[in-house]
């Protein structure tokens, strides 16, 4: 697997209150923390409440990719925003559970209209 970010990309939209960050293709640390450095620079100048991580494009990931997916959201939480991982597939969610990772880290939405429905 390469560590290339080029590979991959990240689309940030603001919703209101919210920043919606679209990950297309494979998510990796170094993808991770390219989108944790423009979250922040977004957050700071903008009155973001919550942010959303849609994440349905994304069809594997593995432990260490996931561990920076909560240190990001620890990091957004520094700056008063909450987070939701929007559209984790069934495959992703079941190979982290057997990887022992901590699934109650993030609050979880099905869509991007349940994501806004839920309060941050």
């Amino acid at each position: 697997m390469s560590d290339d970010v080029s590979e991959a990309r990240i689309t940030l939209s603001q919703i209101g209150d919210a920043l919606l960050a679209c990950v297309q293709g494979e998510l990796r640390p170094p993808l991770v923390r390219q989108m944790q450095h423009r979250l922040l620079e977004r957050i700071s100048g903008k009155a973001v409440r919550r942010v959303m991580l849609d994440v349905s494009e994304v069809r594997f990931l593995d432990l260490e990719s996931y561990q920076a997916l909560v240190d990001l959201k620890r990091t957004v939480s520094l700056m008063g925003a909450s987070t939701v991982l929007v559209g984790l597939r069934p495959g992703v969610i079941q190979g982290l559970s057997q990887v022992g990772a901590d699934l109650g880290a993030f609050r979880g939405a099905i869509s991007l209209e349940q994501a806004l429905e839920l309060k941050p």
